[in-house]
């Protein structure tokens, strides 16, 4: 189990308000507003910015969040090693089955910034696999909250940014 669901689990259930017996979660302040920053982009996904209107990789960044989600939950919840593990996993799997998919219609498009775009994934399939290795060498050691957020702020920085740069090309007005 890992410190942030050792935590979780030694002290009860983190809530919006705090702790299920009322106590506010002053050891998880970031954790606990971090749950709820992934449910709003969530929410937003189809209805703000995150949308490429390409229906198989909008689809694909829908199942990227709720992956993202579930890891949350299961870490915040103290779900176990094996359950996060294949959390991880299945993300793993998902990005190298989604970063194609979004290369090959770059490519199809003549997009220009491809070389640098799968630069880009290339890195950040790298970490996700170094964090992957850590938790299956020592979970109780992988740093959670630093997982999290890179996740996080990668997968927002990189729809909303890297992504939004190739919609020109798709639509074919480049």
């Amino acid at each position: 189990m890992t410190k942030l669901a050792k935590w979780a689990s030694d002290d009860g259930q983190i809530t919006k308000s705090g702790l299920s017996d009322g106590r506010r979660a002053k050891f998880l302040p970031s954790v606990v507003g971090f749950a709820y920053d992934w449910l709003r982009y969530e929410c937003h996904l189809g209805n703000i910015g995150y949308k490429v209107n390409i229906r198989v990789i909008d689809n694909e960044h829908r199942q990227l969040f709720d992956l993202v989600n579930t890891l949350h939950q299961e870490i915040s919840q103290g779900k176990g090693d094996r359950v996060i593990g294949n959390t991880l996993s299945a993300l793993i799997v998902h990005i190298g089955e989604h970063f194609p998919t979004e290369e090959k219609h770059m490519r199809q498009c003549g997009f220009p910034g491809l070389k640098s775009h799968v630069a880009e994934h290339e890195r950040f399939a790298r970490t996700v696999q170094r964090y992957k290795q850590q938790f299956d060498d020592n979970p109780d050691r992988l740093n959670t909250d630093s997982l999290l957020n890179t996740l996080k702020n990668w997968i927002t920085d990189h729809i909303l940014k890297s992504d939004m740069e190739m919609i020109p090309y798709l639509r074919g007005d480049k």
